[in-house]
């Protein structure tokens, strides 16, 4: 199925295996002054239960004056680079929201 959107919208589509993180268009930097290259990584993690994990991202107010189109898990911090293990479409408009953010996103895996 297609859909028309205007120029400079943000879409997605659905993740396929040969996925890399290049794959990912604009990833950004989230300091590119402090730590050029460099994704946001995620600072801590918890499992609420079997075959679960929590993965929880902070970002300060300065950091956090993006849009997140999405998240996920990688081996690297480097942008560009890196297998995806995982990819979250969140889809979040933080540009004019001034205060820091945090993201806890649950990923769940299933033996089908």
């Amino acid at each position: 199925m297609i859909y028309n959107h205007l120029g400079g919208d943000t879409v997605c589509r659905q993740v396929t295996i040969n996925d890399t993180l290049a794959s990912i268009a604009s990833e950004a930097q989230y300091d590119p002054i402090g730590d050029p290259g460099n994704r946001a990584t995620s600072v801590a993690g918890y499992s609420p239960g079997p075959g679960q994990w929590t993965i929880q991202f902070y970002l300060t107010a300065t950091m956090a004056q993006v849009y997140i189109a999405s998240i996920g898990l990688s081996e690297t911090n480097t942008v560009g680079t890196g297998n995806l293990h995982n990819h979250l479409v969140i889809g979040y408009d933080h540009t004019s929201v001034n205060s820091d953010l945090a993201i806890d996103a649950t990923i769940t895996i299933v033996n089908i």
